[in-house]
């Protein structure tokens, strides 16, 4: 996303007339190009690894909430596992079918027991 601000801005280190090339792929221009940055995906481009780390943990946090969203959970809370055990596998499955982040990170995240996140993945692994 570093030249983004290229793109969006009055910055002058792309040419304008390789901006105008670019943005000419995206029907609607500006706009479009903008809406297309704003759009969620699970790649990770050449960002640092402190950047690459808040990502996964944001997509982990979005995981969790549409876990929560579509079982009529109105929070998690992250530490209501005790609370609610069978959620508490489905979100850590969902979790390491999309979150990209270590068993370790999973449990600081969620609070819970790293052998929560163990189970599961041995579990998901034998389906």
């Amino acid at each position: 996303m570093s030249s983004y601000n290229e793109y969006c801005g009055s910055e002058a280190i792309i040419s304008t007339k390789q901006k105008q090339r670019v943005l000419s792929l995206f029907p609607l221009g500006l706009e479009a190009f903008k809406a297309f940055h704003r759009e969620k995906d699970k790649q990770e481009y050449l960002d640092t690894a402190a950047e690459i780390e808040q990502q996964r943990l944001s997509r982990a946090r979005d995981i969790i909430a549409d876990y929560c969203q579509a079982h009529g959970l109105a929070d998690y809370g992250y530490a209501s596992a005790g609370k609610h055990p069978a959620h508490a596998a489905g979100i850590v499955t969902a979790l390491l079918q999309g979150a990209s982040l270590s068993h370790r990170k999973l449990a600081e995240l969620l609070q819970v027991n790293a052998n929560v996140v163990h189970l599961a993945s041995k579990t998901l692994a034998q389906a």
